[in-house]
């Protein structure tokens, strides 16, 4: 039993230390798309001021990016923050005062099999019985009598004594039965209501354990739609409405409704792996 808590004990470690990686990894991946498009809304800006100053562009549009790029910067802000703190929870989490280099590149964990039966927590519940189980049978041992037996070599003082081999039988009958009847009889009840215990916290833990697999396979296949078509949508949006801008073809307030149309989407991307992963590591170390 003591065993098995430590094992419980480990795997909520293993899950924070994990889910902080990835808040960390989602996180990453939001500051260099926002550091991506503070550097286009820079540019975006300088274009636009040329056009102001040639009398092409008015001064309200002219502010309006400038208010889109001062909030971006803002958001930007927050992210490198929020980033720093997560590093840090990261550091205090291992133990560990050296930085981390954490992967750009987001991780996708794989779903797991019905790995419930391997579960540390489900392994403790079922333990419980056994305990209860095992009390009850202290109890029903008292009731029993209770035999010795002893070997023994013996001898005297007297002269030319000789060493004599012996055996003790004993056996002790209880004398009082009554204490111990109604002790059995609490440990039966007991026995009888942590089976009942159990039997509801497992199925407890064996429904939520089939919620949570569906919650993950929803965001599973919102996943796999962006590697198969969202990527490609993100991409042909930023493509197509750079072109039109250079060309002439689209106007600025256009161009940051299809470029924040594709920011979306990349955003989206991160924060359902985020609720992917996240979900993952609930199945992979499920608990009370």
């Amino acid at each position: 039993k003591a065993e098995l808590l430590l094992e419980v004990q480990k795997a909520a470690l293993r899950k924070e230390i994990s889910a902080n990686y990835f808040g960390i990894q989602q996180n990453l991946g939001k500051i260099q798309l926002y550091k991506s498009i503070d550097s286009l809304y820079t540019i975006l800006l300088k274009n636009a001021t040329l056009r102001f100053e040639k009398g092409d562009l008015s001064q309200l549009d002219l502010l309006s990016i400038k208010a889109r790029q001062h909030a971006i910067k803002l958001d930007l802000n927050n992210f490198e923050i929020q980033q720093q703190q997560l590093l840090q929870k990261l550091k205090l989490l291992m133990n560990y005062s050296d930085d981390f280099t954490v992967s750009t590149m987001p991780e996708v964990l794989p779903l797991p099999p019905d790995s419930l039966p391997a579960n540390a927590y489900y392994q403790l519940l079922l333990l419980q019985d056994k305990t209860s189980e095992a009390q009850l049978k202290i109890e029903k041992n008292k009731l029993l009598p209770d035999f010795s037996l002893n070997y023994f070599v013996g001898t005297n003082n007297y002269q030319n004594s000789k060493y004599y081999h012996g055996f003790e039988v004993g056996l002790a009958m209880p004398l009082i039965f009554g204490g111990q009847q109604a002790q059995k009889k609490s440990s039966e009840i007991a026995l009888n209501a942590q089976q009942l215990l159990t039997q509801n916290e497992v199925a407890r833990l064996k429904n939520r354990w089939y919620e949570l697999k569906k919650e993950t396979l929803k965001y599973s296949d919102q996943i796999t739609y962006y590697n198969e078509t969202g990527k490609l949508l993100y991409e042909e949006i930023l493509r197509a409405t750079a072109i039109n801008l250079q060309s002439g073809e689209t106007d600025l307030f256009k161009f940051t409704y299809n470029f924040e149309t594709a920011v979306q989407i990349k955003i989206d991307y991160l924060d359902n792996l985020l609720k992917y992963n996240t979900l993952l590591l609930e199945l992979m170390y499920i608990s009370n």
